[in-house]
C-alpha cells in the first residue's frame, strides 16, 4: 500500500489556474500584489468556451503564463452589467488589464494554447 502510495504523490498533477469569481477582492489584490488582471468571460451554452477550459487552459505554458495575473472568471449571463461595461461582444473573452481597470489586451473567441501564449507573455 506504501508503494502505491508513493508512485502516486510521484505522478504529476498537471496545474491548473487559479480562478476567482469576485471582481472587487481580485481588483484589490491586483493592487495589493501589483499583478496584472485577467477577465475571462464565458457561458455556460458557449461550446468554444467549453473547449477553451479543456483543452487552452489546462495547457502548462498557459497556466504559467496565467499565474503571473489575478485570474477571475466571470459568467456572462449572471454579470451583464460587466459585459457592457467592458463591451465583450463574444465568448470566451479575455481581458487583460491593469489594478486600475485599463485594458491592456482584448482576446476574443476560442484560441489554442500557441495562440494564446504570445498575447500572455
Amino acid at each position: 500500500m506504501r508503494a502505491v502510495c508513493l508512485i502516486l504523490a510521484l505522478i504529476a498533477i498537471p496545474g491548473s489556474i487559479d480562478w476567482r469569481k469576485d471582481l472587487e477582492k481580485s481588483v484589490a489584490k491586483a493592487k495589493r500584489e501589483k499583478k496584472e488582471l485577467a477577465l475571462y468571460f464565458k457561458t455556460t451554452w458557449c461550446k468554444w468556451c467549453d473547449k477553451f477550459d479543456k483543452t487552452t487552459l489546462i495547457d502548462d505554458a498557459v497556466v504559467e503564463a496565467m499565474g503571473t495575473r489575478v485570474a477571475v472568471k466571470i459568467d456572462a449571463e449572471r454579470n451583464r452589467a460587466l459585459v457592457r461595461k467592458y463591451a465583450v461582444a463574444c465568448y470566451p473573452t479575455i481581458l487583460l488589464m491593469d489594478a486600475n481597470g485599463t485594458i491592456r489586451t482584448r482576446i476574443e473567441g476560442y484560441k489554442t494554447a500557441d495562440e494564446l501564449l504570445p498575447a500572455l507573455r
